[in-house]
């Protein structure tokens, strides 16, 4: 397993990898890294009037399935922090929505796969 420099570090290009995809995708990025009380959003992007909050996570090839790593506390900070950003920065949406970007990267080579939609304010 990873070091925590090096699991860190494997974030931050992970988190720079995504970004470049979904802007790739017609995403327009508004903020990354956002701090928060309830805690950090790593990607805000739109699309067609709607805010995606994008969660990171990414996993050396092999080890557990990156969306499997947010638990209900997690999920309950993304939700908090999202609540944070609204009331700061009011941006004009119609909708808000979810997406975890799973990052799977085998030896050098990073794959990306997103998952929409993945937990709603129900599962907390």
């Amino acid at each position: 397993m990873d070091n925590p420099p090096d699991k860190w570090a494997l974030g931050r290009r992970s988190e720079k990898l995504v970004a470049k995809y979904i802007e790739t995708a017609g995403y327009t990025i508004l903020a990354r890294n956002f701090h928060a009380p309830g805690g950090e959003l790593d990607i805000l992007c739109v699309k067609a009037e709607t805010l995606f909050v994008v969660e990171v996570r990414s996993r050396r090839h092999g080890v557990a399935r990156p969306l499997d790593t947010i638990g209900r506390a997690k999920q309950k900070h993304i939700f908090d922090a999202t609540d944070a950003f609204m009331a700061k920065f009011n941006p004009d949406v119609s909708e808000v929505r979810f997406i975890v970007a799973e990052v799977e990267w085998q030896d050098d080579s990073p794959k990306i796969h997103l998952v929409f939609d993945p937990f709603t304010i129900d599962n907390c």
